[in-house]
């Protein structure tokens, strides 16, 4: 069982995660997930409206496999199957927060761990194709009764770094703040 601190409140996730010793947070049982030792993602997310123009560099293709596990305000756990050449690799997301800035923990899991976590999650998942292109895109198309729905989004490496960031004509809308486009939200309603 882990116990992740969500603001003032401890939550558990009753499987165990192996977690690598360099983890950061306390041993209370098992290890807990303070919000306050987590990575910071600064990340701008965009529609794509028209077509997605593959005459990009795309230097890598995942299958994504989604699932939310424990939702709680501004926070979330959520579990992650990603398929490629090389395989497949499972990992358990922590994430605090909403819009431009948000505190992020990420840990490598099993197949098995998946497995069960992702029956948690229910009906909210998502599943989507990503492409990693040369220049730091993260184009994702979604599928299943989102197969409407591309968006790229743009990691960096500070605030200052996204304010200043000028996208490319072919990206639509802006939808970095518009919690209709969070993932989570997506898998819940659709």
């Amino acid at each position: 069982m882990y116990i992740i601190l969500f603001g003032n409140r401890w939550v558990s996730i009753h499987y165990k995660v192996n977690l690598p010793q360099e983890f950061p947070g306390q041993v209370h049982g098992a290890r807990n997930i303070s919000l306050e030792v987590m990575t910071m993602e600064v990340e701008r997310k965009f529609l794509i409206e028209g077509a997605v123009p593959f005459s990009l560099n795309v230097i890598k293709e995942y299958e994504i496999l989604q699932g939310y596990v424990l939702l709680e305000g501004k926070n979330e756990a959520r579990v992650r199957r990603r398929t490629s050449n090389d395989g497949e690799e499972f990992f358990l997301t922590i994430k605090a927060g909403t819009g431009l800035c948000r505190a992020e923990v990420e840990v490598p899991i099993t197949s098995a761990q998946f497995k069960e976590l992702i029956s948690v999650a229910g009906d909210r998942t998502i599943s989507k194709t990503r492409y990693l292109t040369a220049e730091g895109y993260e184009v994702d198309l979604y599928h299943g009764r989102l197969n409407h729905l591309k968006v790229v989004e743009v990691e960096f490496g500070s605030e200052a770094e996204a304010q200043k960031f000028v996208p490319p004509a072919w990206f639509g809308a802006e939808v970095t703040e518009d919690k209709r486009y969070k993932n989570r939200a997506l898998a819940i309603q659709g």
